[in-house]
């Protein structure tokens, strides 16, 4: 009966209506405290607070730039919950108590009243934490007002090369498209393939009559410590607000943004040996994002339409405006996102030829590689040694070791994502195959002595540290020396230790202490030798990947082509591309969205560059290698970051590489040699079969097409055979006379 009694008080005092209210306040309990534990997180991926009321005065200060609001909030956030745990705890208890109650009336009550308060008190600390959250989103969106920039993060549509007409005007740009992690303190970069208008890019602000250059620091502030934020601002020019914007991503279209959304930046340039600007160096003049989270940045160029806004070009050879306006191409955007750090790692040199100790022939081009991203203005420019005041580079310096004194004059160029920079003289010496100039390096020889060589050395000079106190900190004045895209100075001696820089005399030669290994600090030095002899061997593709007519590629698939020699790097930019829909799609039909000026973005004209772009096109290249004394392999991949067959789509691509391509010899690429696949099955792990060929004997290893050395059959055009034709039945059809004939035979077999 005792049993029985228990068993039936119970099923009265827990009825199922108060079992289900047990459990779902259990529930209602767990779920909540997970809510509670992750909400900073949320809240901080989501909606991240903006620097609000207080800026960063200089790199060197930690302190916060975040407003007083922001922090209390953040304080009250975390006092609620953890009241909210406290409730919990009580919600807890109060159920055990029931669940325990043995019958007890008494107990039963308690318990309720314990459940019913925890309940209670929990809803009020969510209702607070939801108006503690929404005062806080209010703060970090600038008050909430329509044109504040709230939560970045990536555009719903890619910024492809088609995100605007401009991208085939565009060679290489840093940050990359879709770069994450870039650090706070980066310079942004930008190359275009022919010379632009400089005024139409930059403002002269500092008055001197020259666009894009800075005033030194220590000439307008004598004696005064080093302000960044200052210099930048005020000692440099700056860049014409109505070609080029920069700015925090948000899904508020373009047009919409106001004065206050856009960043402002210092904007600088060099000028190669006929006065043209294909490179620029912008800088912001405050550190990007905050150390709070990481941010996702909008770069903007736009066309120009007049001679006061927006893109121009500028005719190589008159100063003119070349082509009309850029107003009608529209604009070329990309996005990057920051890191939460500085970047306190300095560059080092990674590879150099000719290699130290090495003997090479006289019309090699001299190459250095370092560890990342270069600035231009410290590593790219002109040296003159016939008119000094011509010389733009003071950073690179080298001459003969034996024999006469001789300082070649020449052209330092960046390439390879700001990476790689190649020295160009220009001491002509002869032609390649292709009928263009070659330039040797100059020596003390007599003509035609192929055994002479002379001794030759290389300095690297490093930049001039700002806290000479210290031997970690890399940073650097600006144009001291040689320093990466966040003023890091060089580690020529890749010690981790910042050594500094020893002191110079002319620039334009060696001193002694620049490069002894007791004082040249972290400069980098080698020595070489130099032979009176050319190399005139052509190279050839030897491997690509996809292989010809490759199947089921995916998107981010690489794109590389593996040469015979190694290349030189600025000429790898003119490997193109060019896409095809089949026949059946109808990709103007697909629609993704609308571009910032309200126009409808369809499939075919975001691949295409343009809203009512074209098929066929060419989708261009963003180039990357890996290299070694003896090859390169070339990394190609569609401009902005794209993808191959994006959205899903499966698209047809032909790559295509002309003669224009050079090894480190400048000697030009003869195109019509080339790896060959009989069926796609042939390729190997994706990749065509090596191709191998002698150029003095003619005796290929059968994987490679061979074009004729006719002008009707001088273009190789790798495309797989009709299965069971072998090489050799289908070659007349493989020998073209130029590459648009080779492509229209490849779409027939492909398409």
């Amino acid at each position: 009966m005792k049993q029985y009694h228990f068993a039936k008080d119970t099923r009265t005092l827990l009825s199922p209506f108060w079992k289900r209210r047990v459990f779902f306040v259990c529930f209602f309990l767990f779920f909540f405290s997970g809510v509670l534990s992750v909400s900073a997180q949320f809240v901080d991926n989501q909606a991240p607070p903006q620097d609000f009321g207080v800026q960063e005065v200089e790199e060197g200060i930690s302190l916060s730039g975040i407003d007083i609001r922001v922090i209390v909030g953040k304080i009250i956030r975390v006092l609620l919950g953890l009241l909210g745990i406290i409730a919990l705890g009580i919600i807890l208890y109060g159920g055990y108590t029931i669940m325990v109650s043995g019958g007890n009336a008494d107990k039963v009550e308690q318990g309720k009243k314990i459940l019913m308060n925890g309940v209670i008190g929990l809803v009020i600390i969510l209702s607070s934490l939801a108006i503690v959250q929404f005062l806080l989103n209010a703060l970090t969106n600038k008050g909430g007002g329509g044109g504040g920039i709230t939560a970045p993060k990536p555009p719903a549509i890619e910024s492809f090369w088609g995100s605007g007409g401009l991208g085939g005007l565009i060679k290489d740009h840093y940050p990359f498209a879709g770069q994450v992690d870039v650090p706070r303190d980066t310079q942004i970069f930008i190359t275009f393939r022919e010379p632009i208008l400089p005024e139409s890019i930059i403002l002269d602000t500092n008055a001197d009559g020259i666009f894009g250059n800075c005033l030194l620091w220590e000439d307008t502030h004598p004696g005064e410590p080093f302000n960044a934020n200052t210099y930048w601002s005020e000692e440099c020019d700056q860049a014409n607000p109505g070609t080029i914007r920069l700015y925090q991503t948000t899904t508020t279209p373009f047009l919409n943004l106001t004065g206050d959304d856009f960043l402002p930046f210092a904007a600088m340039t060099t000028y190669d040996a006929k006065n043209n600007a294909t490179t620029f160096v912008l800088k912001p003049h405050s550190p990007l994002g905050n150390d709070n989270e990481k941010l996702w940045y909008t770069a903007r160029i736009t066309g120009g339409k007049d001679q006061e806004k927006g893109l121009l070009k500028k005719h190589p050879e008159t100063g003119e405006i070349a082509d009309g306006y850029l107003g009608a191409a529209g604009f070329y955007a990309w996005n990057f996102q920051t890191d939460t750090v500085f970047d306190e790692t300095p560059p080092t040199v990674l590879f150099v030829t000719p290699v130290q100790g090495s003997t090479d022939k006289s019309n090699k081009i001299l190459r250095i590689d370092f560890s990342e991203a270069m600035d231009p203005l410290q590593v790219q420019g002109i040296v003159d040694q016939l008119d000094p005041e011509n010389t733009t580079l003071f950073h690179i310096a080298f001459g003969s070791t034996t024999g006469n004194a001789i300082l070649p004059s020449g052209e330092w160029i960046i390439s390879n994502g700001y990476t790689t920079v190649e020295f160009i003289p220009n001491n002509p010496c002869g032609q390649n195959a292709c009928g263009e100039q070659i330039y040797c390096i100059q020596l003390d020889c007599t003509p035609g002595d192929t055994s002479c060589t002379n001794g030759y050395q290389t300095l690297l000079r490093t930049a001039q540290l700002i806290n000479t106190a210290s031997l970690t900190s890399f940073k650097s004045f600006p144009f001291t020396g040689i320093t990466d895209a966040s003023g890091n100075a060089l580690d020529g001696n890749v010690n981790g230790i910042a050594n500094g820089k020893p002191s110079i005399g002319d620039s334009a030669v060696i001193d002694e202490q620049e490069c002894a290994p007791e004082s040249k600090k972290d400069n980098y030095c080698w020595d070489y030798t130099i032979q009176n002899e050319k190399d005139l061997i052509a190279p050839y593709i030897k491997r690509v990947r996809p292989g010809p007519d490759g199947q089921d590629v995916v998107e981010n698939a690489p794109l590389s082509l593996e040469f015979s020699k190694l290349m030189l790097s600025t000429s790898l930019y003119d490997i193109d591309v060019k896409e095809y829909a089949p026949a059946d799609m109808d990709t103007a039909s697909i629609e993704l969205g609308e571009d910032a000026e309200g126009n409808t973005i369809t499939l075919q004209g975001l691949l295409a560059g343009n809203v009512n772009g074209t098929w066929p096109h060419s989708i261009g290249n963003s180039m990357t290698t890996a290299y070694g004394p003896t090859t390169t392999i070339a990394f190609a991949k569609p401009y902005g970051g794209r993808g191959f067959g994006p959205y899903d789509t499966d698209l047809y691509y032909f790559p295509t590489v002309s003669s224009t391509l050079k090894d480190a010899y400048q000697n030009c690429l003869y195109p019509g040699i080339g790896p060959f696949s009989a069926t796609p099955e042939e390729n190997i792990g994706g990749s065509s079969k090596e191709c191998t060929f002698n150029q003095n004997t003619g005796i290929t290893n059968g994987n490679c097409v061979m074009a004729a050395y006719e002008a009707n059959t001088d273009t190789g055009c790798a495309v797989t055979s009709v299965i069971g034709k072998t090489l050799t039945d289908d070659s007349p059809d493989l020998l073209k006379e130029n590459i648009p004939l080779c492509l229209d035979y490849m779409e027939s077999k492909s398409l």
